[in-house]
């Protein structure tokens, strides 16, 4: 695993426990669910996760214990704020030989993750613009150069899960491979405790909003 100060883009890999037949019996129920999506021709349910199969839930408790541990187990200041991670949404990618994906961010949720269910090695790297060194800590460019942040490249593997902050661009290079390249990827959001003592919450800036007494009292008068 890699991590780091949340400035220096963290990017967490772990390789989990799931085999070939595992992915397998995965596949079959993501394939049997567009079956029934094209059978219906409804499409009622926002996110793969609605769907109740047993090893898309198996999957689905990793991915979350995974990206709690990545952010409140590596991130010392998260830690006060009784975090919980809860599903922005979830989906399949299917990438056939000389598709990928181009650059992009997730701009309405908080950390995104990538679980590769099948890849060869040369069907196609993630890739992250990093902006360590590069970006201060009040998120300004160094410089201004903002010409020469490094790129980091992830080869896909089957079994592996890669988590990011979901501001982080990212793309995914032409599948050079002679199969399918096959992800599911997940959008998280943090839901923060209200009562935690650095809760950003309204009532984070009370004193804030009591200095306002001196412009308030004047105006009344």
């Amino acid at each position: 695993m890699e991590r780091s100060n949340w400035w220096l883009s963290p990017v967490w890999e772990y390789q989990s426990p799931f085999d070939a037949a595992f992915n397998k019996a995965l596949l079959q129920e993501v394939y049997e669910i567009g079956q029934s999506i094209a059978k219906d021709g409804t499409y009622g349910k926002l996110s793969l996760w609605d769907y109740d199969r047993p090893h898309l839930n198996t999957l689905k408790e990793y991915i979350l214990a995974k990206c709690y541990q990545s952010v409140c187990g590596d991130i010392s200041e998260v830690n006060e704020l009784n975090l919980r991670m809860d599903f922005s949404g979830g989906w399949i990618n299917v990438k056939g030989p000389g598709e990928g994906i181009e650059a992009h961010g997730h701009n309405d949720c908080s950390l995104t993750a990538t679980y590769y269910v099948q890849a060869e090695e040369t069907s196609g790297d993630i890739v992250f613009m990093m902006q360590g060194g590069h970006i201060s800590s009040d998120g300004s460019f160094i410089n201004n150069d903002f010409s020469i942040l490094p790129h980091k490249h992830i080869t896909p593997v089957s079994g592996k899960l890669v988590i990011f902050p979901a501001y982080i661009i990212h793309e995914v290079q032409r599948n050079r491979s002679n199969a399918l390249r096959i992800s599911i990827s997940t959008d998280l959001h943090q839901i923060i405790d209200t009562n935690a003592p650095n809760a950003m919450v309204i009532k984070s800036w009370c004193d804030s909003m009591l200095r306002l007494e001196t412009v308030c009292e004047t105006k009344k008068d």
